[in-house]
């Protein structure tokens, strides 16, 4: 648990790791003690304030990856349990009360552990930590009011600097999470008791045997909540596993192994001290691997915190030997790798976290901003589209003719009565856009229309507007009473021979295609979209029309004239939470803006995946120089740390990664052995790439990659001025060839008109498998002229007969060939792709086995067949 720093009450009764509680009999701290006993006593109370700072750290990753909290707690003191059973040494047979006892400890770390990371979820770390570590104080003034101990001044200064400390924490702490605060207040305050309690109840028990039994209540408790919850399914990411195994190993067990190993030799009060920079420890990884930033006021309580946490532990030290701390040559080894490798990791990977946010943040907008674009284009296109239809329909002589006599009530009344109505229904019928459609006279009043309708009052200012005797007007998204939901409408005047309007020629659009357009954008990260009136209130989200549509608004930044698009910026609104929005105007008849969201946590899980990669690979590559630099030679490190370098540069996806091999021991070996997997890698990943854009059977390209290399070219050709020719190919007959001679013969057939092909075309040319038995070939800087010799080149190479014996002979295939040529048969991708496919199918229509050209109803060149 989290709170599993050091919480050594024990100046005289035991000692107490946070968490998986070490308490017990503790040695009097005035034995004499071997000087390279004690160095290493301290060293493994650093590895142990290294393993409980980390901890937060590692659940906020394991929240970060999906980690349900009932899951990592069973997980995590399950794993311990385990463990503790296998290493513990046998300890003394306990009565049933003592494990009651021990058993009821559990039920208070329990509540603890609940408190703790129910603070981590909602609040930084290092601001918890800091909180937190406010529970040896509180431990003493505890002690003081159960009369175990009497206040010394020093307890009394020690308490006013960790009080002072936490509220200057709190207070800056409470703008991010009240909740957090008070949950990490409420560990400190059952933290405490749990120490004073364990240090009565425990005293006379190993301190291994209370945590085996502390951390068996605490894995059954948890079991039974993840049971209860399905939490004990873990996400499927390897970040979840390997947070939840480091949880339970690294800050678990291993901490409270070696901070017993330290307790032996150095004592519980130097023990104390040294444990105090296990907040230190959580705040510099907090900022480095999570990206926490902490104020003036929280550096200045932490260290009034720490400052008191200190100042009481220090009272203990009188007590202790006299002569000072010496350092073995191979501690003080460590201690120098530990430094000159644990803090430049620590810098670059805070350096790296914070340049690639700033490039995933300026990725970010740009998405964003392109997305905007493409979609506000797309609305405003559908929105002209309505207009231009109304604006020809209502000048429609049928139309004209059918509202004067219906609004003068002249001529035939009855006649244009039923004129118009069969006017709207084959209006209606060829386009399928529209609900219904009706023509009103200048009040409003319906004259004719394809279904039941009624002219509603919030409608009535849109006829008053002059763009409807222009353009046409476009209503915004309005709730119909007479319909029962949303609904839009478009409409334009209808003039008599004087230009005085008779009537309206009104739309009612279907909804469904402009909500179609709103659905969330494909792309990581993908956008929301939420079209705003004028206003800024919501008419449309993410392609669902709220039931009241213009009675919500988005509190958004809206660009200020004349620019069509607002910065994209972060912000938290209102139902929405964190997120990164761009707006931009709508220039289209309707108005308004077009809004995109991206949640802040999706936006930003990529830095979110790179912190966790970081951890994983600095942690293990820290640890690893350490365990190496113990039993080895300074000289031995350089290979060890261009390993850790190629495998990092790997997992960045670099594989042209080939490291330099000295020497013929095993670290030459692991080298060698490193570059021939970097070369499979490298390998590997040529032949996916090449893979993904060509087609098995033919080995020609696919068609993904004709559709990027065709608008490519198409590119190329615009910027150069040249042109550009596609030929489609198809075999003739090829259905009755695979019937008569099975699909092997069939496949067989397919694969000799590619190599055909292959042989008939430049190197600069491209030739593609569009599907079936079409093949396509893209010709750059090739006009049709020069075009026409290439595609007959390729039908007659074709055509001809193959050398095969007689008896053995089986009937080969023809092509038919069309030919279109970039900008003059179509300026766009799929202009000209249509193109070649007419000429295609022309020549087949002509008899097959020819080449037609694109805009020639003749064929090119009759060939014989």
């Amino acid at each position: 648990m989290a709170g599993e720093s050091l919480g050594h009450a024990a100046e005289a009764d035991g000692a107490l790791a946070h968490g998986c509680v070490i308490i017990g009999p503790a040695m009097p701290d005035a034995v004499p003690r071997d000087p390279r006993e004690e160095g290493r006593g301290v060293l493994y109370v650093v590895v142990s304030t290294i393993a409980y700072g980390s901890l937060p750290i590692l659940a906020k990753l394991a929240f970060a990856a999906g980690v349900r909290t009932s899951g990592l707690l069973a997980w995590r003191f399950m794993g311990a349990w385990l463990l503790f059973s296998l290493i513990a040494r046998r300890g003394p047979s306990l009565a049933l009360r003592e494990r009651l006892r021990l058993w009821a400890l559990g039920a208070v770390f329990v509540g603890n552990t609940l408190a703790y990371f129910g603070a981590l979820e909602v609040a930084p770390a290092s601001a918890v930590a800091l909180v937190l570590y406010t529970y040896p104080v509180i431990v003493t003034l505890l002690s003081a009011a159960l009369g175990m101990e009497r206040l010394s001044m020093r307890s009394l200064a020690a308490a006013s600097l960790a009080v002072s400390g936490c509220a200057l924490t709190a207070e800056a702490a409470a703008a991010v999470s009240r909740r957090g605060v008070v949950l990490a207040l409420a560990t400190a305050f059952i933290y405490a008791s749990y120490i004073v309690l364990g240090s009565r109840l425990a005293a006379a028990i190993p301190s291994e045997t209370v945590s085996l039994h502390v951390t068996q209540a605490a894995a059954v408790v948890f079991f039974l909540w993840a049971l209860s919850e399905r939490g004990l399914l873990l996400p499927p990411a390897a970040g979840a596993w390997v947070t939840v195994a480091a949880l339970c190993l690294f800050c678990t067990v291993v901490p409270i192994r070696a901070f017993l190993a330290g307790l032996a030799r150095v004592g519980p009060a130097r023990a104390a001290v040294v444990s105090s920079l296990e907040a230190v420890v959580t705040v510099v990884l907090a900022a480095a691997f999570l990206g926490e930033r902490i104020g003036r006021r929280q550096v200045l309580g932490g260290a009034l915190i720490l400052g008191g946490v200190v100042m009481q532990n220090l009272g203990a030290l009188r007590y202790d030997r006299p002569h000072p701390l010496r350092l073995t040559l191979r501690t003080k080894l460590l201690l120098v790798v530990l430094l000159c490798v644990g803090v430049p990791v620590v810098l670059m990977g805070s350096y790296l976290l914070n340049r690639n946010e700033e490039i995933l943040a300026e990725k970010v907008r740009e998405t964003l901003k392109n997305h905007l674009f493409r979609k506000s284009t797309q609305i405003d296109d559908w929105m002209w589209q309505r207009t231009r239809e109304v604006t020809r329909w209502s000048a429609s002589f049928v139309v004209f003719e059918g509202a004067e006599a219906l609004t003068l009530k002249t001529g035939d009344v009855a006649r244009a009565q039923r004129d118009l109505n069969e006017y709207l229904a084959s209006v209606l019928g060829h386009y399928q856009t529209y609900e219904s459609l009706f023509v009103t006279d200048a009040g409003g009043r319906i004259l004719a229309s394809t279904r039941n309708e009624q002219w509603e009052e919030w409608a009535n200012g849109l006829l008053a507007r002059p763009e409807a005797a222009k353009s046409g007007v476009v209503s915004p998204l309005h709730r119909s009473s007479f319909l029962g939901r949303p609904t839009l409408l478009a409409l334009h005047a209808i003039l008599d021979r004087n230009d005085r309007t008779v009537g309206f020629f009104v739309e009612r659009p279907d909804l469904r295609e402009l909500q179609l357009l709103l659905n969330p954008a494909e792309g990581d990260p993908a956008p929301e979209f939420w079209l705003l009136d004028a206003e800024g209130r919501v008419l449309l989200r993410t392609g669902q029309v709220p039931a009241n549509p213009g009675t919500e608004r988005l509190p958004v930044v809206k660009p200020a004239p004349p620019e069509e698009a607002g910065p994209v910026v972060e912000a938290s609104l209102p139902s929405i939470g964190r997120v990164v929005y761009g707006v931009r105007r709508l220039a289209g008849p309707s108005g308004g803006y077009l809004a995109a969201t991206v949640p802040a946590r999706v936006a930003y899980r990529s830095l979110d995946e790179a912190r966790l990669r970081l951890w994983i690979a600095g942690l293990s590559a820290l640890v690893s120089v350490l365990l190496v630099s113990f039993f080895a030679a300074r000289s031995l490190l350089r290979p060890i740390l261009l390993l850790s370098e190629g495998a990092r540069r790997l997992s960045r996806g670099e594989t042209d990664v080939s490291l330099p091999v000295t020497g013929s021991d095993e670290l030459a070996d692991l080298t060698r052995t490193f570059n021939e997997m970097a070369a499979r890698m490298r390998d590997a990943r040529q032949r996916l790439e090449s893979q993904a854009i060509t087609d098995d059977l033919t080995q020609l390209y696919n068609r993904r990659h004709f559709q990027e290399t065709l608008e490519k070219e198409m590119r190329r050709g615009v910027r150069e001025d040249r042109p550009l020719s596609l030929l489609l190919l198809d075999l003739d007959h090829f259905k009755q060839f695979n019937d008569r001679w099975g699909h092997t013969e069939g496949d067989t057939e397919l694969a000799r008109v590619a190599s055909i092909v292959m042989k008939n075309v430049r190197t600069t040319d491209s030739a593609f498998r569009y599907g079936g038995e079409e093949l396509a070939v893209l010709l750059p800087s090739c006009p049709k002229p020069q075009a026409l010799p290439v595609a007959e080149k390729i039908r007659a190479a074709v055509s001809a007969r193959p050398g095969r014996p007689a008896a053995t002979e089986i009937p080969h295939t023809t092509v038919s060939i069309g030919v279109a040529t970039f900008p003059e048969d179509g300026q766009a991708v799929r202009p000209l792709v249509d193109a070649a496919d007419a000429a295609l199918y022309a020549a087949k229509a002509q008899g097959r086995d020819r080449v037609v050209l694109a805009g020639h109803e003749a064929p090119a060149k009759a060939a014989g067949g």
